[in-house]
């Protein structure tokens, strides 16, 4: 867990702790998730970005989302879920830009299968704004939930600089060199990365079509023809970096489909 808060962390805080709109007693536009448990787990969020996960839902793109936005605008990130949960609805500062509205659905939930309260107000919602015709069902398990987690890179991208302050930094997508995301790194990027899950996971493995996760970079290192990358995995149910090996460098660009790279405004 992060022992110290940045400047706009603290800020962040100090806008949760300010949190009392008149139209909220209690529960606000989600009839089962109390003000209590919706900001401090809120709090917690912004505290330890690392800590952020997907439970067992299909929304990591959107956990990995959620982290940068933590690292980067949090206050943004608050306010956001401070709409959502007080009024059910979310507009941006820019009119360019869509507003985001909780689906009748999802404020009569509890959240589930390991999603925080805020967690829940905000990934769920964040989901199902980009599923317009089927929303998101929050039933973790079934087939047509699998379908409706999916989210392509694009619409991260635009959801984070459309939304936050927040901006891309140029890199090269696709046939990226590792001393490239190292010095992404070493600038401070918050860097999320596509990945071919089953090859992350066993060196060497096959591409599997439906096996496909998206995590933040941390470090990128050579150890001898070895090839060794520490991220952040928003499927994991504890606040814990992750160290991954590959035998060798074709192994890594087989399992690294695509990197983003992202810094405040």
């Amino acid at each position: 867990m992060n022992k110290t808060m940045n400047l706009q962390q603290a800020k962040a805080i100090q806008l949760i702790d300010r949190f009392n709109p008149k139209c909220v007693k209690e529960n606000g536009a989600f009839t089962l998730v109390t003000k209590s448990e919706f900001l401090q787990s809120l709090k917690q969020l912004v505290q330890n970005p690392v800590g952020i996960n997907q439970g067992v839902h299909p929304l990591c793109g959107i956990a990995c989302v959620m982290k940068i936005a933590a690292e980067l605008d949090p206050v943004g990130l608050v306010k956001m879920g401070g709409y959502f949960y007080a009024n059910g609805k979310y507009q941006s500062t820019s009119f360019l830009n869509k507003s985001i509205k909780v689906p009748t659905q999802l404020k009569n939930m509890k959240p589930t299968a390991g999603l925080t309260p805020a967690s829940f107000v905000l990934q769920t919602t964040i989901k199902a704004f980009y599923n317009p015709v089927t929303g998101y069902n929050n039933k973790p398990g079934t087939k047509f939930n699998e379908w409706q987690g999916i989210t392509f890179p694009y619409q991260l991208k635009r959801f984070l600089k459309n939304y936050f302050k927040i901006v891309q930094i140029p890199a090269r997508t696709y046939r990226h060199t590792i001393e490239e995301i190292q010095e992404l790194t070493r600038k401070k990027a918050m860097i999320m990365a596509w990945t071919s899950w089953n090859q992350m996971k066993k060196s060497g493995g096959k591409f599997k079509l439906l096996e496909q996760h998206y995590v933040i970079i941390k470090q990128v290192k050579r150890v001898g023809d070895q090839i060794q990358m520490i991220v952040d995995n928003p499927r994991k149910t504890h606040d814990k970096l992750q160290l991954f090996k590959f035998n060798n460098e074709a192994d890594f660009y087989k399992a690294i489909i695509g990197i983003y790279a992202f810094k405040a405004k």
